[in-house]
């Protein structure tokens, strides 16, 4: 399977896996008003769900590896991942040619690094365990014992390999998922992370309803397709081969006698998935015309994962039409949604590209171009704090949102704004999902 078309469309209108025209990109699409929520994860959000290293941890993490470096030196000043990636990539007025060719050289070496550092905590916090599930489940229809299998714990406790701890840290998105999948709702996530987190949720949410027998599976040219089926067309025992040949509309073509067999699932229950720094699980050479190719398949060495480096100045690194569509697609979301939920995202002032797409969401685009304020958009921040980054979190909110006292906008960023031993996002995702919302929007002054 070649490229990836679009963004992640779960099992809705937009696939993945197959060739996209550049072009189709080029223009951002009509999107008329939607009452779904939104909801827009930060690294707050990854760190609480599945405990994926927080920027801090991860410098941390490169340094030690650096340590032996003859230019450790210049690393070991920085106390901030962002700034230090960022000075050493700038050409600055007062560095010479030389130096800033040096300090370019090891911007690249410590990006290689993190590159790595990520791919490693993606794959023991993800891959593993999507991949053992699906050996498992390839072992009991190879033993015939497929019909005995009603649910992944059932399918762990056959196996001598697989824990419920593997899989226990996706409980509170599986939550989510029910409440989204029984009440049919379509919501938006925008995400800032590279990790597969909801991916990975989403495969087992999946895998489960397979299993349950509620979620049937049908084709889109009359073809009965079978759990075996999908098992067998999935040659990479990899989470994303599963999202590429299981959840995808079109989700598995192949040649048979000159004829296209075009499967998919029968299945309403779908979300709109944008990230708009990248992700691990793409691929690409780099350049604005790259393709982009998806984690399982098979390619040389000159494709890297596409992910935005954190550094100050992102937009020159925001070059491909794939991601150019994801943040316009996003923003046309955020300007047409009424309630938008922030989760981990910490509102960094230095994210120029992100500070824009959030303060535009408080308006509407009208059919002559102008942009009228809206009357009734909630915005609700779910966060880890004590309660001095909680007056940070607060006013970073403000600076964001460009709030005053005239404002229409109605921010909460105290009820799901708490110690980390309360478990905020976990804490939120039980209220929103018996929908009993707290509320407490502050005054705006």
């Amino acid at each position: 399977m070649e490229g990836l078309f679009l963004s992640w469309r779960v099992c809705g209108l937009i696939l993945m896996g197959f060739r996209f025209d550049m072009n189709s990109f080029s223009k951002q699409p009509f999107i008329n008003k939607s009452e779904e929520d939104v909801f827009i994860l930060g690294a707050g959000f990854s760190k609480a769900i599945a405990d994926y290293p927080t920027a801090n941890e991860l410098l941390a993490n490169i340094k030690e590896e650096f340590r032996k470096h003859p230019y450790f030196n210049v690393v070991a000043q920085y106390n901030d991942l962002e700034f230090m990636l960022s000075d050493l990539y700038t050409k600055h007025p007062h560095v010479d040619e030389t130096e800033h060719n040096l300090y370019k050289f090891l911007y690249g070496e410590l990006l290689e690094i993190l590159i790595r550092k990520l791919t490693s905590a993606e794959w023991e916090k993800s891959n593993n365990r999507i991949a053992n599930i699906h050996n498992l489940l390839k072992e009991q229809i190879n033993n015939s014992n497929i019909n005995e299998i009603t649910s992944i714990q059932n399918l762990v406790d056959k196996s001598s390999y697989l824990n419920l701890d593997n899989l226990s840290f996706l409980s509170p998105l599986n939550k989510l998922l029910e409440y989204f999948f029984k009440s049919q709702k379509s919501p938006i996530f925008i995400s800032f992370n590279y990790d597969t987190l909801i991916e990975q949720a989403y495969c087992t949410f999946i895998i489960e309803k397979l299993l349950q027998k509620s979620l049937p599976l049908a084709s889109y040219n009359g073809y009965k397709l079978t759990l075996r089926d999908f098992l067998n067309f999935s040659s990479e025992i990899t989470y994303s081969a599963l999202i590429n040949v299981w959840l995808s509309p079109l989700a598995y073509s192949k040649q048979k006698e000159n004829e296209d067999k075009i499967y998919t699932l029968k299945n309403n229950f779908s979300f709109d998935l944008y990230k708009l720094h990248g992700s691990l699980e793409l691929y690409w050479n780099g350049s604005p015309n790259s393709p982009i190719k998806f984690g399982g398949e098979d390619f040389g060495s000159d494709l890297s994962p596409l992910i935005i480096p954190p550094i100050l100045d992102k937009a020159e690194k925001l070059i491909h039409p794939f991601l150019q569509y994801n943040w316009s697609m996003a923003s046309n979301w955020l300007s047409h949604t009424n309630r938008i939920f922030v989760l981990g995202y910490s509102f960094p002032p230095t994210d120029f590209s992100a500070r824009s797409i959030l303060f535009n969401s408080q308006f509407n685009e009208g059919a002559h171009g102008e942009n009228p304020s809206k009357d009734n958009l909630e915005i609700y921040i779910v966060n880890v704090s004590d309660e001095r980054n909680r007056d940070l979190l607060v006013q970073r909110v403000k600076e964001t949102f460009q709030l005053s006292r005239t404002s229409k906008v109605k921010v909460d960023a105290t009820s799901y704004v708490l110690p980390i031993l309360q478990k905020p996002i976990e804490k939120f995702i039980e209220d929103y999902t018996s929908e009993k919302l707290q509320q407490n929007f502050m005054e705006l002054t």
